[in-house]
């Protein structure tokens, strides 16, 4: 046992997080109690995002007298992305009362400020820390991403680079120290470095991934889900339109669109939510489902109650309507326009080339390993648009498509034609979408508390010296 331990360490350490999560959920199975494996099956599943479920094994290590550090800093991040702010910044609090100065928890502090929009309080909490540490790696992977006037992505830059070649940087940090200082790079239009930055952090990370398999899986979908078999299926009665489910390739407008009825005061943005996912996951062991004609009535009916009876905890009982912007489901359009008959879906959609290039200057390590790689990026971009193309076609009526640019271009037309599709009236205050204070979960926290710009429309052009690979990526076959 101590010997895999010891394995499932090194991988998280390399940015292997899948290899690392299969090896502590198998060493949990055997030692469900045991603090270490709790601990560390916890900061797996933070590091893929799935922070719900790394709250249950996180908690146990807590309860167990576990007090580490590790164990604190990714509890409270787990808190913060799930909107729990207060439990986040009393848990780190309390771990700074016990060692004042703790970089980790400094570092998880800031994230916590410039999480909820007070970038300079995030900076301040770190000053001190640099000041008496000024190479310890997490309080600059925090400064890097707390940073936002010039001079402070100036020096961003700066402390990057003054550790990016220390020996005992964890592979992982390091990639993340790429990751985090790209964007100060594009900023301070320095693109060729901005480019060069992503690519070493990819270069780290890098996943398998194989596009011909993955076509050949689309194909497959289309052709099991055809109108003839879908017509023998009986949906299920529940005819509700609260859920609205917004979909497409990851950096697509998703969270825009989401921020914009959620400032409906009929409405509630619920993120991300994983809950579809999970009873796919639960019904077919992969990624989709390629039996629809099982599908039965009873289970539709079943799991609809299920995710009503989840999304439910989540949001106020008067509003009418509630986003679930988690963008790959996409590949469960079927699923849920046969579950949920009266619910609508909008599809985001963005220049393919503007998409691409954003997913490619994210950290997606752990759960989307077709983003280290341009050709990857363009070629399930392309899998994408066809997989829609075809839910569209047997389910007419049912999606919308929204184009980043047009919201961009006519924020008040395409804000009343989505809420003309989900079914409420105009509300004004949809147009100023970034003054709820909401706070989203996802990369885009930081633009959507922001008026609605134009910079991102063609930024590939900036880049079109390295888009080769995109290309033809998408224009694959």
């Amino acid at each position: 046992m101590q010997q895999r331990a010891r394995e499932g360490h090194r991988l998280f350490a390399e940015g292997r997080t899948r290899e690392a999560l299969a090896i502590y959920r198998e060493l949990q199975t055997l030692a469900p109690d045991h603090p270490g494996v709790n601990t560390m099956l916890g900061m797996c599943l933070a590091a893929i995002s799935n922070h719900k479920a790394a709250l249950v094994p996180l908690q146990r290590a807590y309860a167990a007298g576990v007090r580490a550090p590790d164990l604190i800093t990714t509890f409270a991040v787990s808190l913060r992305n799930l909107g729990r702010f207060d439990e986040a910044e009393r848990m780190l609090d309390e771990l700074l009362a016990r060692q004042p100065g703790d970089p980790g928890a400094l570092a998880a502090k800031s994230d916590l400020y410039y999480f909820i929009g007070q970038p300079e309080r995030a900076i301040g909490v770190l000053e001190p820390g640099l000041e008496a540490n000024p190479r310890d790696h997490a309080l600059i992977l925090a400064y890097c991403r707390a940073a936002t006037t010039e001079a402070q992505r100036l020096r961003a830059v700066e402390l990057a680079r003054s550790v990016e070649a220390d020996a005992d940087l964890p592979p992982r940090r390091r990639a993340l120290l790429h990751f985090r200082t790209g964007p100060h790079l594009d900023k301070l239009k320095r693109y060729d470095e901005a480019f060069e930055s992503f690519r070493k952090g990819h270069a780290i990370v890098r996943e398998a991934w194989d596009p011909a398999a993955h076509r050949a899986l689309v194909a497959e979908v289309i052709a099991k889900w055809s109108p003839n078999v879908i017509g023998a299926i009986q949906p299920a009665r529940q005819q509700t339109p609260r859920p609205v489910f917004i979909v497409g390739m990851p950096r697509s407008g998703t969270t825009l669109i989401e921020q914009i009825i959620d400032a409906h005061p009929k409405a509630f943005g619920a993120g991300e939510l994983q809950f579809l996912h999970g009873m796919v996951f639960e019904m077919t062991r992969t990624p989709y489902l390629l039996d629809p004609a099982a599908l039965k009535r009873p289970v539709l009916e079943r799991l609809g109650s299920r995710y009503l009876g989840a999304v439910a905890e989540l949001a106020p009982r008067d509003v009418e309507r509630v986003t679930d912007k988690a963008p790959l489901n996409f590949r469960n359009v079927g699923l849920i326009a046969l579950m949920f008959p009266g619910a609508r879906i909008i599809h985001a959609r963005r220049d393919p080339r503007d998409t691409c290039l954003s997913c490619f200057f994210q950290w997606l390590a752990g759960y989307f390993p077709q983003g280290h790689d341009l050709e990857h990026l363009g070629r399930f971009h392309t899998d994408h648009e066809r997989l829609m193309d075809h839910w569209k076609r047997v389910f007419p009526g049912r999606v919308l498509d929204v184009l980043y640019e047009d919201v961009v271009d006519d924020l008040e037309g395409q804000t009343r034609r989505i809420l003309e599709f989900i079914g409420l009236e105009f509300d004004p205050r949809c147009l100023r979408f970034w003054e709820t204070g909401r706070v989203a979960t996802t990369s885009s926290n930081d633009q959507v508390r922001q008026p609605l710009y134009k910079s991102s429309v063609a930024r590939h052009q900036r880049y079109r010296a390295y888009l080769d690979p995109l290309i033809r990526g998408l224009e694959a076959p």
